[in-house]
């Protein structure tokens, strides 16, 4: 059974029973919702207005239907949803979360929509802000981002930017690695949508960081940049639960699917006090009516 991190007051900015259907009815669509929590809520509503009818609902704590049921299609909002095990002969959907690792204990058909976007959206939506980005550090504690580590790398290598990415796990991780930035010569920080790298510690001592050494600190949440972070490309629940549907109607029909999906649609949030803390003088122009601004 994979490990799920639990996540602190910050990380949640980044972020029983069967209802709606008797028992006996076989239903093509489950979903699982790991808690009452907002976020949980909010991609699961966005996942029914998308996929157009309401499907069979679990809140955990409950019981999965058995390796009988007839459902084709679970879809497990969290890690303690997703954690769970689904019949081999159905196809899992997971979304919502982070620090699981995407590969999980499922035999089946298995889809991981991961809260972190896609690596050209995230770089490209960097860029718009700081155009003359040139080495860009990751931070993660890499333990369940190695393959979105390999595509930014891959995707930065096209535009002519280089990703640093020092590991941040194990006590004292933080400062050692914002020490080897400093070596390095970063020109900006990402704060990858890790629980357990995301705590109030954490961010507190990165967003010092950033302001002390002129190192502009991109964060994963709105919440983060609200809280002093440079930026936020973040993906909403919403969104989550958008793609989720559209997944699911795609697994509905007979197509194959690929294990690890990124998010496209991402909402960019600066923050201008903390943007001129780093010396990072942002262009107008970059600030359309799309970006929301924290003055």
């Amino acid at each position: 059974m994979p490990r799920i991190f639990a996540a602190g007051p910050l990380a949640a900015l980044l972020l029983a029973g069967l209802i709606g259907a008797s028992p006996s009815a076989a239903q093509e669509v489950v979903a699982v919702i790991t808690s009452a929590q907002g976020p949980y809520e909010a991609a699961y509503a966005s996942f029914v207005k998308t996929f157009g009818r309401e499907v069979t609902v679990l809140r955990l704590p409950g019981r999965l239907p058995s390796a009988s049921t007839r459902t084709r299609v679970f879809v497990a909002f969290g890690g303690g949803a997703a954690a769970q095990t689904y019949p081999e002969n159905a196809t899992l959907i997971a979304c919502l979360a982070p620090g699981t690792s995407p590969r999980l204990r499922h035999d089946g058909p298995f889809v991981f929509v991961t809260m972190k976007p896609a690596p050209k959206r995230l770089l490209t939506e960097l860029r718009r802000l700081q155009p003359g980005l040139k080495r860009l550090a990751a931070l993660s504690n890499a333990r369940d981002t190695d393959s979105y580590l390999a595509d930014l790398k891959r995707t930065a290598a096209a535009l002519d930017i280089e990703i640093i990415a020092p590991r941040a796990s194990g006590a004292n991780a933080v400062p050692e690695a914002l020490r080897l930035l400093l070596t390095a010569k970063a020109d900006a920080l990402w704060l990858a949508p890790d629980p357990s790298l995301v705590t109030p510690e954490n961010f507190q001592a990165i967003k010092q960081f950033s302001w002390d050494n002129d190192i502009p600190f991109y964060a994963p949440t709105r919440g983060l940049a609200a809280a002093g972070a440079t930026a936020a490309v973040s993906v909403s629940a919403e969104e989550e639960g958008r793609l989720t549907a559209e997944l699911a109607r795609r697994a509905l029909a007979g197509e194959t699917l690929p294990e690890l999906v990124y998010q496209e649609r991402t909402t960019l949030t600066v923050n201008l006090e903390s943007a001129q803390k780093t010396g990072l003088k942002i262009n107008p122009s970059a600030l359309g009516k799309d970006v929301e601004v924290i003055h």
